[in-house]
Formats: C-alpha cells, sequence, structure tokens
C-alpha cells in the first residue's frame, strides 16, 4: 500500500488476483510474483501481436547490470551517426589500457564487465546522455544518475523491497520496450542491431537464474 500511494500503481501485493488484474495469463504471473517477501515486476510483449502483460509494470525497480543494454544502444546509436566507430580505442578505466570499442561491448554485455561499461559510458557524455538517447527514443521512466564503479561501491543502501529509489532505476515496461525495440530495429542500424543482438547471446552470465528454465529455442 505504500508503494501505491507513492507512485498511483496497483498495490504490491493484491489480496486479490481477480479484483486487479484482467487475464488469466496475469493472474498467474502475479501469484508467481507475490510481493510478500518483497518486489517483483513483470513485463513482458508479445513480438508479433504487440500483446502486453504486466505485474507492478509501471513501478520503478533497481537496474543495475540492466542497464548496460541501454548504455551500449547509445553508443551504437553514436557509432550509426559517425561520432565514433567500434575500432575506435578507449581505455578500461584504472589500467591504462586501451581497448576497441567492440571489445568493450562485447565484454560489457556477455561477461558483464563493469570497467568496459563505464569506458563506453564516459565515451558517450555520461548518464545524461543515456537518459537523453531514452527520452529521444520514446522511453520514459528510466534514470541513470551514476557510473557502474560507484553503483557498485554504494550497493545496498537502499532496500529496493522496503523503498523505492528514482536514481539508477527504471520500470519493467521500460525495460521490456527498450528490449523490443532494439529486437524489432527500431532505433539503429541492421548492422549495430545485430553487434548488440550477438553479444546478448553469447551472454555466459546468470546460466543458473532465468536461463535454466527456459527452453534453448528462447532466443530465436
Amino acid at each position: 500500500a505504500q508503494f501505491d500511494r507513492m507512485l498511483g500503481t496497483e498495490v504490491r501485493a493484491p489480496q486479490s488476483f481477480e479484483a486487479v488484474y484482467d487475464s488469466a495469463l496475469e493472474r498467474q504471473i502475479a501469484a508467481l510474483a507475490d510481493g510478500s517477501d518483497g518486489r517483483i515486476g513483470v513485463y513482458a510483449i508479445d513480438l508479433v501481436t504487440g500483446e502486453e502483460v504486466g505485474i507492478l509494470a509501471d513501478q520503478r525497480f533497481p537496474m543495475a547490470s540492466t542497464s548496460k543494454v541501454a548504455i551500449a544502444a547509445t553508443f551504437l546509436a553514436g557509432v550509426d551517426q559517425g561520432r565514433w566507430s567500434l575500432t575506435s580505442e578507449f581505455e578500461l578505466p584504472g589500467r591504462g589500457k586501451y581497448i576497441s570499442a567492440r571489445e568493450h561491448l562485447d565484454l560489457m554485455i556477455s561477461r558483464s564487465c563493469n570497467d568496459c561499461t563505464d569506458a563506453l559510458l564516459y565515451a558517450v557524455g555520461g548518464p545524461q546522455a543515456v537518459n537523453a538517447w531514452m527520452r529521444n527514443v520514446g522511453i520514459a521512466d528510466f534514470e541513470l544518475t551514476r557510473d557502474i564503479a560507484t553503483l557498485v561501491r554504494e550497493d545496498g543502501r537502499i532496500d529496493p523491497a522496503t523503498q523505492i529509489a528514482f536514481e539508477d532505476s527504471a520500470s519493467p515496461r521500460a525495460m521490456g520496450q527498450l528490449l523490443a525495440g532494439i529486437y524489432q530495429g527500431k532505433w539503429l542500424s541492421s548492422y549495430s542491431r545485430q553487434v548488440l543482438m550477438n553479444a546478448m547471446s553469447a551472454t555466459v552470465t546468470g546460466k543458473r537464474r532465468m536461463p535454466s528454465a527456459l527452453p534453448m529455442s528462447a532466443n530465436l
């Protein structure tokens, strides 16, 4: 109820799923995402029909490493505009070593490299540039304020189960729309889109989490 009063969205753990969610699928997902021990937000879109389902889809949640997709998309949009290239070299923060933007991007997505993420974040102009790109493509409820090194250093300062912080947060709907738009080729050239899709397909982190319950064909 506290979250509902703050944000005007549905309650954290509705006592009657039937009274809150219209479809049987949403009610089933809501039951699985019962928020009695915290908050779980869900958003999914059918890429063919555009049909959507959402549970707490418009509440803010900490982004952590999910922000890396938006940073990568912002950088690739700059590549498409000729502002830099994938062969441009950028320093790994604090290491004094330079590697290509393509290597940074592949490592930040496939292996969740924080230093590589910050290198490209600095290259595009910082969090404000990422926020501006997201707004430009029509995605709201997204706000990046710190680099990844700072996020890691300050991890745990806010408990997302009991507090909502707007800094470095996004809604499930915003992140779902970002991924759908990238997949559908809305904002990046076909080459840049494929670079990002390939990096995502090569991801090795989190294999025992959501991917462990998905069929092998889920990325097709």
